[in-house]
């Protein structure tokens, strides 16, 4: 019931965000964009040709590095407020390069939980309204 009234604040937030931003670095919104859904045809592609198969361990390979990254990031916002900086995996240096390419693979490895979830969903029968 409320999933179209959410899903068009969100177009409005994340629009409207994308366009400040598009003002300060021309381009980096549609780069954003089609970077974001060829990933996702990649991966949809590699994941329904039985390339990357979902297993447990896998599932909780990808969960623990995602719930790692997430302490790590709060541990560096509280460290941020009593002056502590990251520079290195914050900057634009090769350890951040090469730390921000392994969030980007461990967000899209989420991707392919996503799939799973939602393969295992249909194989069991899930109701219409869970779409």
């Amino acid at each position: 019931m409320t999933t179209p009234v959410y899903a068009l604040l969100e177009g409005l937030a994340l629009g409207g965000l994308s366009a400040v931003v598009d003002l300060r670095y021309p381009g980096i919104a549609i780069q954003a964009v089609g970077l974001t859904f060829g990933t996702l045809r990649v991966l949809l592609l590699v994941y329904s040709s039985g390339v990357i198969n979902v297993t447990d361990k896998f599932c909780i390979g990808v969960v623990a590095a995602t719930g790692g990254i997430a302490l790590f990031y709060l541990v560096q916002m509280l460290m941020g407020f009593f002056g502590f900086r990251f520079v290195a995996i914050n900057g634009s240096g090769v350890i951040g390069i090469g730390f921000s390419l392994i969030m980007v693979a461990v967000a899209a490895l989420n991707l392919v939980l996503d799939f799973d979830f939602i393969e295992r969903g249909v194989e069991c029968g899930a109701p219409k309204y869970m779409e």
